[in-house]
């Protein structure tokens, strides 16, 4: 069945654009055309899409307002801005972030491979294997009260920092965990930082954002401790913010953008957040994946895969798309073990992660529910910088040492 894609643009002239540099995938995609907001979302009311590609500023209703009434009205519609560079901030705090950002100008394989990869994405996170496992899984971790009021001041029209920072403070265990983690070596700040709005103006609102929530989440687990043997949730929060920490500064090191280098520690930060849904829902299979793992020594992602049809990953993918995680941010919680699936041909989030996950459980030698892996070696050499390892075990190893000093 063909995707159906519908493009929002007020300059005609890049519409007629669009149309001739897609012609040759007229055969998989069936696309539409419309010049503003308001028949973007006419059309919608009519007939059913699968993504969303719309500019940013345009007269009457912007990229913004008509994104946050797609999200409203049609959640399952995949959310693409196609703009300028410099409206890419601005989109993803307006509208609790798009799924995907594309630059203007770009070439018809970017935009393509773009577009095919939310898709790909999707049928993942939609299939009939994961389907059948969230039809077992009745509770999900929710959004901690603080972070649902900070999302609502980012999005009044005059959100400030002092705002937000003022919103983390009132939760006095909740600030006292961040500012512990933005001060400590993980971030190599050259100050101290004293309030969580110093933390916000320096380090930005997504990073801060995502460590009240994975702080919050971690404490609805709490119970969670020895239900299944090998299971440490100490631990597991451990891994996940050296892993967010590392992959961050890995990205860094790689060239990448503010955007990127923060969607690599998020993703980083959330990578394992499906084992804690699984053992929470599901422990008698999850005690059946960790005993499976030990007989026949099989890492946790294949014994996961024989007893539930699919791993923690694409679970934890799942909760933070049902979040409103960008997609750069889910692709790589959903993929950190299986990078190479994707035909990437450029380092980026995935490939941060995938890297920081595996040196993280090199350096704790984990070998129980938190089952270490091995590099997609194939994938690294075909990006071409599979000669980076020794260096970024360096920089992680380094990073690792310096929090232990403090």
């Amino acid at each position: 069945m063909k995707k159906r894609i519908l493009f929002v643009d007020d300059e005609q002239r890049l519409l007629q654009g669009l149309q001739r540099m897609l012609r040759p995938v007229r055969d998989r995609w069936e696309m539409a055309f419309v010049e503003s907001g308001p028949a973007a979302l006419e059309l919608l009311s009519r007939e059913p899409f699968d993504v969303v590609v719309t500019d940013m500023r345009m007269p009457g209703m912007g990229g913004a307002e008509l994104l946050a009434e797609v999200r409203k009205r049609h959640p399952q519609i995949i959310r693409f801005v196609f703009s300028g560079q410099s409206d890419r901030e601005l989109v993803f705090h307006a509208v609790g972030p798009a799924h995907q950002f594309i630059a203007k100008p770009t070439d018809p394989e970017t935009l393509k491979s773009a577009i095919n990869r939310a898709l790909t994405l999707r049928e993942l996170l939609l299939g009939e294997k994961m389907r059948k496992l969230v039809a077992r899984i009745r509770v999900l971790p929710s959004l901690p009260d603080v972070y649902v009021q900070v999302l609502e001041s980012l999005r009044s029209q005059d959100p400030s920092l002092k705002q937000v920072g003022a919103l983390i403070e009132k939760d006095l265990g909740m600030s006292s965990k961040v500012l512990q983690l933005v001060n400590s070596a993980f971030f190599g700040l050259p100050q101290r930082v004293t309030s969580p709005s110093q933390a916000v103006g320096l380090l930005g609102l997504d990073i801060i954002q995502a460590l009240v929530l994975v702080f919050n989440v971690f404490s609805q687990f709490q119970g969670l401790n020895e239900t299944i043997p090998g299971l440490n949730l100490n631990t597991i929060q451990a891994h996940s913010l050296a892993v967010g920490s590392y992959a961050r500064a890995i990205a860094k090191m790689e060239g990448l953008g503010k955007v990127e280098t923060d969607a690599a520690f998020m993703a980083g930060l959330f990578h394992d957040i499906g084992k804690l849904v699984l053992v929470s829902n599901l422990p008698q299979s999850c005690f059946q994946v960790v005993s499976l793992a030990r007989e026949r020594h099989l890492v946790l992602p294949v014994a996961e895969e024989t007893v539930f049809g699919a791993t923690h990953a694409p679970v934890g993918a799942f909760l933070l798309g049902l979040w409103g995680f960008s997609d750069p941010v889910v692709e790589a919680c959903a993929y950190h073990h299986r990078p190479g699936v994707t035909q990437r041909k450029a380092f980026d989030v995935i490939t941060a992660v995938h890297v920081a996950n595996v040196i993280d459980c090199e350096m704790r030698r984990v070998n129980t529910f938190n089952a270490w892996g091995q590099f997609d070696m194939y994938y690294l050499k075909e990006l071409g910088v599979d000669h980076h390892i020794a260096q970024w075990r360096k920089v992680c190893q380094v990073m690792k040492q310096e929090g232990a000093n403090n």
